[in-house]
């Protein structure tokens, strides 16, 4: 296996002649004035001169090195195809990002710098955005005990005027107040939506003489439903116990 001598930056051509009788049998010339390694053979004091590499000082500069120390990955598969000019290194480092739908699509071509640029914009991890209510102070939720500062209520649905209706059914999902005005005899129908917990009030304004049946899903007290204040108004005050079962007191006759 060949050596390589160790030349002194002083030595002269001569000098690098001598020190290779020194029982080595390689010498390597740097020339860095030319950009030149040569590799020589020394045979006696003889040097000959084998191969000469020139490594072209232009090809690349110290900024070029520290613009690539980069850990992009689109630098680190795609920095040697000759398909890629710097500027296009450039634009794309200048995007590393741990955003997927840049680590996914950065080097696809049915995606611009526009495309890019406005997904990166949405990596965010803001509560908020991620479907959290909790970014307004205001917002009621209905996980969490809370205590209201101002009064708080409900919508009344308004039946209007109800003529004589065998078939009419309240939705309880709509509200949980009720108001109706009799034009003639009706059946109150169990409500449908019934959810165990819901509580609210029915006013009944009664236009003349009329009355009102209840569905079988009514409990009243000892079971007897009431009867409706002729040309008066009447509140019922309801609770849902259970699905099927709804508790009602009933204030009568109001003036």
């Amino acid at each position: 296996m060949g050596q390589v001598a160790n030349v002194a930056l002083t030595d002269t051509f001569d000098t690098w002649r001598i020190r290779s009788n020194q029982g080595f049998t390689n010498l390597f010339e740097i020339n860095p004035t030319a950009n030149t390694v040569s590799a020589n053979t020394v045979t006696g004091a003889t040097l000959v001169a084998t191969s000469t590499v020139t490594v072209p000082a232009a090809s690349i500069s110290a900024v070029d090195v520290d613009f690539l120390a980069n850990t992009n990955t689109f630098i680190g598969t795609k920095l040697d195809s000759s398909s890629y000019t710097t500027a296009d290194v450039q634009a794309k480092a200048a995007l590393a990002n741990t955003n997927t739908f840049i680590g996914t699509k950065l080097d696809s071509s049915s995606y611009t710098t526009a495309d890019v640029q406005a997904k990166a914009a949405l990596a965010n991890t803001n509560s908020a955005i991620a479907g959290k209510q909790d970014a307004d102070a205001d917002t009621a939720k209905t996980d969490v005990v809370q205590t209201f500062s101002v009064a708080q209520r409900g919508a009344v649905t308004d039946h209007g005027s109800l003529i004589a209706n065998t078939a009419f059914r309240q939705d309880f999902s709509s509200s949980n107040h009720f108001k109706m005005t009799l034009a003639g005899n009706i059946t109150l129908n169990n409500p449908t939506n019934q959810v165990a917990g819901q509580s609210g009030a029915m006013e009944i304004v009664n236009g003349g003489s009329y009355t009102v049946s209840f569905g079988s899903d009514f409990d009243f007290a000892a079971g007897t439903p009431p009867t409706i204040t002729a040309s008066g108004t009447d509140v019922l005050s309801y609770y849902v116990s259970s699905a099927n079962n709804i508790v009602v007191d009933i204030i009568q006759n109001l003036s």
